[in-house]
């Protein structure tokens, strides 16, 4: 049996084309994982803003500026508590968004024109 001379070359051609097609794969990504991130909220953001400065019957002016203090106090600590009920809330929701946008990704053509 006799061999063509365009055998060699031609396998040499077509293993030449199949390996120069790996430059084109896209870059290996890690998977994003399949649940989308949360956060812990903690639990002092739970709790439940109470203000409980009450007087007595014949209050006095110093029952007056203490009721005051005390009513001041229990408002900035109920506004530090929704403070960070926010930011995690934005936190999460911020990573969210994220996670999204790396689930969906763009085309291997996109990604090659972006590295070149």
């Amino acid at each position: 049996m006799r061999m063509n001379l365009w055998t060699l070359p031609a396998l040499l051609a077509c293993a030449t084309l199949t390996g120069s097609c790996a430059l084109f794969a896209p870059p290996s990504v890690p998977t994003p994982p399949t649940l989308p991130p949360q956060r812990v909220m903690p639990q002092t953001a739970l709790q439940a803003c109470q203000l409980v400065g009450q007087l007595p019957a014949n209050p006095t002016q110093a029952d007056l500026e203490m009721g005051y203090a005390l009513r001041g106090a229990e408002i900035l600590s109920c506004d530090a508590r929704r403070e960070l009920a926010v930011s995690i809330f934005e936190g999460q929701n911020a990573e969210q968004v994220q996670w999204r946008e790396q689930l969906t990704g763009r085309g291997w053509w996109h990604r090659f024109l972006e590295r070149n």
